[in-house]
């Protein structure tokens, strides 16, 4: 157990039990106020601000934002696909892309994060179909993510996952009759988007342009200057509280644990639903977990496959490797699964260019 007297210590600044207490009710309450800390953690106000500022400072937390896009008609995708990068129209990515991943798979594959609008659905899929071969494209129906310190060592200030123990931990949940429903109820989990809106919003073409211009909707950095979008500060201050207001933008806390370094997809496309939740669950003790719902799309916008599981970890050094060597055999058996190591982020520029993150 470390002292709470470490402010002012610069790089040696460790976290502690009261930081992680701090960390773990900001992300529960998705809230940053003081009072609600407090209400959560049993802490002094003291304290909560101390440790607050301090883990601001060390960027451990960060107010981000995601949006709704059913409810302003347009649709999330996510195209999957063999060396899309070579031969991709550059206009359409610099229209529609947020993300471009490079992936390593047994051939080298490419993962765009596309925003579509609605009525231009049938000729996106058009595109990737007809002029790529192994194409795979998801609608994504809605969002969930976790955060978990439960693998955090304080002593030594590194993240100790045991690999072997969490598979063991994930057949145990299988196993136990309604052990799931019970593990539900405290699960960190949380849905961020909702895939059914009550009722769909039109919005002007700017606001639009304001949305689609965010090089992504988690981005810390939401000031005008650093997403491109024309117009004064004021505008686009008042655009995105319009859309809070709306419901379309929403904000929460994502508090993420330092050096997770390697980071990869698992597209699950058949599985059984029991075996799912059991893996999601125990995935979810991961230091951070994101899936996505997602149906599996044809040329024609049918939907080829309805249950669709995206999931995205983000792993301490060498823990792709551990993970493989635990958990391949329990995938093989269970599910028919693809997986994926990223390699690099890049986003498109305005002009169409491509720019490594």
């Amino acid at each position: 157990m470390f002292e709470e007297e470490i402010e002012g210590k610069g790089e040696d600044f460790k976290l502690n039990t009261t930081d992680l207490r701090i960390l773990e009710a900001m992300h529960d309450l998705q809230d940053q106020r003081i009072s609600s800390i407090v209400g959560k953690t049993g802490l002094s106000e003291v304290t909560v601000k101390r440790r607050l500022r301090n883990l601001r400072k060390r960027k451990l937390f960060a107010k981000k934002y995601v949006v709704n896009f059913w409810r302003m008609s347009l649709i999330p995708l996510m195209i999957v696909g063999q060396d899309l990068l070579e031969d991709v129209d550059q206009k359409l990515l610099s229209s529609y892309c947020r993300f471009i991943r490079s992936v390593m798979g047994s051939v080298p594959y490419d993962i765009f994060d596309l925003i579509v609008p609605a009525k231009k659905l049938g000729d996106i899929l058009e595109y990737f179909y007809g002029s790529f071969k192994n194409v795979e494209a998801y609608f994504i129906k809605s969002f969930h993510k976790s955060v978990s310190f439960r693998f955090y060592d304080v002593v030594k200030n590194t993240w100790k996952i045991d690999y072997f123990s969490l598979a063991l931990y994930i057949r145990e949940i299988m196993v136990k009759e309604g052990y799931i429903d019970i593990l539900k109820q405290t699960s960190p989990i949380k849905t961020i988007i909702e895939k059914s809106p009550s009722r769909s919003i039109k919005l002007s073409n700017r606001r639009i342009e304001t949305i689609l211009s965010f090089k992504a909707f988690s981005d810390k950095r939401s000031s005008p200057l650093t997403l491109g979008v024309g117009g004064s500060k004021y505008t686009f201050y008042r655009i995105k509280s319009e859309l809070v207001t709306l419901n379309s933008l929403r904000t929460f806390i994502d508090v993420y644990p330092p050096k997770l370094v390697e980071k990869l997809f698992l597209i699950i496309e058949k599985c059984d639903e029991h075996f799912l939740e059991a893996l999601l669950l125990g995935l979810s003790e991961l230091p951070s977990l994101v899936f996505y719902k997602a149906n599996k799309m044809g040329i024609s916008g049918e939907f080829v496959n309805e249950n669709v599981t995206i999931v995205r970890l983000e792993l301490p050094e060498g823990g792709f490797t551990r993970f493989l060597e635990n958990f391949t055999k329990m995938l093989i058996e269970k599910t028919d699964f693809k997986l994926y190591l990223e390699t690099e982020v890049l986003t498109p520029s305005v002009n169409g260019g491509r720019i490594a993150r």
